[in-house]
This record gives structure tokens, C-alpha cells and sequence, in this order.
């Protein structure tokens, strides 16, 4: 029987030049760094999820503002809806196990502890956000 595995929303959250993202304990789909990211709820669409899991992953609050795009992920095979969020309140702390910290970063950095390989929208986005671009 083959089973569909569940979609995944990504929250991209910005707010200042910078974009929040999680190092996770053991590496997934490859990456230690990556954003607050999880399982998309019965009943739930990308937006709720993508709030739901930054305020569970990190303590942030924050508002779902566009749809970046969605893909199926090379790596993982799962349906991925990458969903730009606005900062709202919050300051960043880590009660999920499987999360070693939650951190603000410049883009630069974020585009390095990623290793470049961003969906194309997402890129632009985070592009668009750097100082003199």
C-alpha cells in the first residue's frame, strides 16, 4: 500500500534584515540549519501550520503574510509549502527536544548555513531583504 506522506509547511520568518532559523540535534534531509518546519494538521492549512510549529519550535509569534511556492523536497519526498511569516512577539527559546537553538541571522548566513539550495521564490524573497540589493 502506498501511502502518501504528510505535507510539511515551512515558515519563513523575517523581521529586520534577518531570517529565523533553527539548528536541529541530528541533521534532517541533510541540513542541521534550517526553518521552523513540521507536519501539516488535519484541518490545518499551510498558514496555520507554518505559525503553529515557529511558536512550538522556537516561542516566536508570528503572522502568516504570503504563499512562497510548494514543491515536492528531493530528499524527503513529502509535499512542502514554504510560507513567508512576519515577526509579531516573542523571544526565541527551544522546547523541542529535537532543536539545539532557534537564531536570528543576517541572510547572508542564512543563505550559507543552507548551502544555497532554496526554492527560487524563497531565494528572491530572502534576496530582496539583504542591504544595497
Amino acid at each position: 500500500m502506498n501511502k502518501t506522506p504528510p505535507s510539511v509547511a515551512i515558515a519563513i520568518i523575517t523581521h529586520q534584515q534577518q531570517v529565523l532559523m533553527i539548528e536541529r540535534r541530528v541533521p534532517e534531509a541533510g541540513l542541521l540549519w534550517t526553518f521552523p518546519s513540521g507536519k501539516i494538521e488535519p484541518g490545518e492549512g499551510p498558514f496555520e501550520a507554518a505559525v503553529r510549529e515557529t511558536q512550538e519550535e522556537t516561542g516566536i509569534v508570528c503572522r502568516a503574510i504570503a504563499n512562497l511556492g510548494k514543491r515536492v523536497h528531493p530528499t524527503t519526498q513529502k509535499e512542502v509549502h514554504y510560507v513567508h511569516c512576519a515577526y509579531v512577539s516573542g523571544t526565541t527559546q527551544t522546547a523541542d527536544p529535537a532543536i539545539a537553538q532557534g537564531s536570528w541571522l543576517p541572510i547572508h548566513e542564512a543563505f550559507n548555513r543552507t548551502g544555497g539550495q532554496l526554492l527560487e521564490p524563497l531565494k528572491n524573497l530572502l534576496l530582496s531583504l539583504q542591504p544595497g540589493y
